[in-house]
């Protein structure tokens, strides 16, 4: 990959950004944007907290490390406006978060740097991110596709098989679950009969191969549903599925049947 000089990055306004405090004046405070290397930022006092600014010193040190949002952005003139007092713990959360799996990339593609010889690892970061939203999820989705998830991305074919190999042995894919109650009924003579099959029609609509599906007898006439996968929005799909396809069964019997979220 050739070097290519890059235009100046900035935010984007509404952005939640990571900076560190450069300079603190009366006025307000600069800040250096830490994924926008070169783009300083200022925090007017009146953005700096929601309470009363005495002395601003007190609210902000020199080097501290700080989550701000971004409120105005000027390229032309190189201006950020920021503000400290907008943003809420969930934000903060969040940033800290990404900030860490980003370190974790970075520290993972030095270890293959020398070995692949080719694009440094701020390049590959670049490159990373700019197909993603972050490198991190890049190799998340390396580890579910394989070399087909770098299509597109401008990457030397050692390092897109280097990444392949770095997911492989350092990313596991997210996990998450949730729990439901299948209420199935039947007052029919072969009602028992009846529910083992709306049972088996649940367990056979799952065809979902990233989604596995705990469903048993929990008592008479509760079964109790779990379903794991990498996102809740599949999950969501998949229990709609398998209860739609329980009730159905059941209801086309004379039967009655609900699900019952937990």
């Amino acid at each position: 990959m050739e070097n290519k000089t890059r235009a100046q990055k900035f935010p984007e306004e509404g952005e939640f950004v990571m900076g560190i405090v450069s300079k603190i004046f009366p006025y307000g405070v600069f800040v250096n944007l830490t994924d926008y290397n070169g783009v300083e930022g200022m925090v007017h006092v009146s953005e700096v907290s929601n309470k009363w600014v005495k002395n601003i010193k007190d609210h902000v040190k020199d080097k501290q490390v700080v989550i701000v949002k971004v409120l105005k952005v000027a390229p032309g003139r190189g201006h950020v406006d920021l503000s400290i007092k907008s943003v809420k713990d969930i934000h903060r959360k969040k940033i800290l978060d990404a900030h860490k799996r980003k370190q974790r990339v970075e520290r993972i593609l030095s270890m293959s740097e020398k070995k692949v010889k080719k694009e440094s690892v701020e390049e590959v970061m670049d490159a990373l991110e700019e197909g993603y939203e972050e490198a991190y999820s890049a190799l998340e989705k390396i580890l579910s596709d394989g070399e087909k998830a770098l299509d597109g991305i401008e990457l030397s074919d050692k390092w897109k098989k280097e990444l392949v190999k770095i997911s492989n042995d350092n990313i596991e894919l997210p996990v998450v679950s949730i729990k439901a109650i299948l209420e199935l009924e039947s007052d029919e003579g072969n009602g028992i009969e009846t529910i083992r099959t709306a049972v088996k029609k649940a367990r056979a609509a799952n065809d979902d191969k990233e989604v596995s599906l705990e469903l048993k007898y929990k008592g008479a006439p509760h079964y109790s549903i779990r379903l794991i996968g990498p996102d809740y929005k599949k999950i969501e799909k998949v229990l709609e599925k398998i209860s739609a396809a329980a009730i159905d069964e059941i209801e086309g019997r004379g039967g009655s049947g609900q699900l019952i979220r937990e």
